[in-house]
């Protein structure tokens, strides 16, 4: 019970930034997933002009432009790794919706 009373303002501290890393991580996600539909949008409404062929050329040039362009306390909390995990994942999921809506237009 010493070692709390005697370190209480640090113990505070600890969990504080813990609670905060916690709840700023999650609205970094938000912020990226927003930013990588955008760009991936981007990517391909101007996939001409922009001299993008392949649907490699296109992801690469969302990663680039994506991860360069947040905000220094997002790349705080997203690696550029992660940031093109998110990227795939947003992808993939674009794709399935795409397919299934094919199939059901048929």
């Amino acid at each position: 019970m010493e070692i709390i009373e005697q370190y209480w303002g640090l113990i505070i501290a600890v969990v504080g930034a813990i609670v905060y890393a916690a709840t700023h991580r999650q609205a970094s996600y938000s912020y990226v997933k927003k930013k990588l539909y955008e760009l991936m949008l981007s990517a391909e409404k101007y996939a001409e002009e922009l001299v993008l062929k392949t649907g490699k050329d296109k992801m690469d040039w969302v990663i680039t432009n994506g991860y360069d362009n947040l905000p220094s306390y997002v790349r705080l909390v997203i690696s550029k790794d992660l940031f093109q995990k998110l990227a795939q994942e947003l992808f993939d999921k674009a794709i399935l919706i795409a397919e299934k809506h094919k199939i059901e237009a048929n």
